[in-house]
């Protein structure tokens, strides 16, 4: 079920974390912001000294890996990490995540789930169904990554809608999918767990454009993932790999609501 929502929507629902495993995420969420914790939008996979983003990784993973294999069989967890949003933090635009793999043979996906009931006032997550057929290019990181759709969002905003949630809820969507988050104007922090992932086999990717005319590939490895700044730079060494497609091409009006195709995510 999930899989094929995954394929023809671009997202699903799955099923909530169990009252021990949100409780721990919660406790571990109230150690981190114990101490300093920046403002703002923060995500422990990019933001914070490299030690302590690896240690937010082991913990997110081990609570996010039970349910996501129950619902998905197994899975390759190559980001995992805390998403916040501190009180007074605005709008997240509507935007696509980065393409981590060779898509037309296997997708990608992100689960987040929040540690919060989430609401439009406090930064609840909204999708535009349908939208990760869109695009069928890679969307790369980099100075010359395009902005895919700066003409037409107040179409997409339009089209855009807020799951409805409770804490510990697995919300899981297709890398390609346009998503954001409302503004937080509460009081409190919107705290969720995020973890990124493949299939078991899949070969992981960063593309990057140095500009519009060069795109660059290569191999994506923890030694990457844990560097102090990951993507905000090429690997300085690893494996070139030929890129599997041209840049994801601008959009310049939405395309018709209909069917969609895309591979998901095998059950191993």
């Amino acid at each position: 079920m999930i899989r094929s929502e995954l394929a023809e929507n671009g997202y699903a629902v799955g099923p909530q974390l169990d009252a021990q495993q949100l409780a721990k995420g919660r406790s571990f969420f109230s150690e981190l912001v114990s101490g300093p914790w920046p403002v703002g939008f923060v995500s422990t996979a990019r933001d914070g000294p490299a030690e302590e983003r690896n240690r937010v990784s082991r913990v997110v993973r081990e609570l996010v890996r039970p349910v996501l294999s129950a619902s998905l069989g197994s899975v390759q967890i190559f980001l995992a990490a805390i998403l916040n949003k501190s009180p007074g933090t605005g709008t997240l635009t509507l935007h696509q995540d980065l393409t981590y793999t060779n898509e037309p043979i296997s997708r990608s996906y992100t689960c987040w789930i929040p540690l919060v009931d989430p609401e439009p006032s406090n930064g609840a997550i909204r999708v535009v169904d349908g939208s990760h057929c869109w695009t069928t290019g890679i969307r790369p990181a980099g100075p010359g990554a395009a902005q895919q759709a700066s003409g037409i969002m107040a179409e997409i905003e339009a089209r855009a809608t807020t799951p409805e949630l409770r804490a510990g809820d697995l919300l899981i969507w297709d890398n390609a999918l346009f998503h954001g988050s409302w503004a937080n104007k509460s009081s409190l922090h919107r705290p969720a767990l995020a973890a990124t992932f493949t299939d078991p086999d899949a070969e992981l990717r960063l593309h990057w454009a140095q500009s519009t005319t060069l795109l660059q590939a290569y191999k994506l490895d923890e030694h990457y993932l844990t560097d102090p700044h990951p993507f905000r730079a090429p690997p300085k060494s690893g494996i070139r790999l030929t890129p599997w497609g041209p840049p994801a091409a601008a959009l310049e009006e939405l395309p018709h609501k209909g069917a969609c195709t895309v591979p998901h995510q095998r059950k191993s």
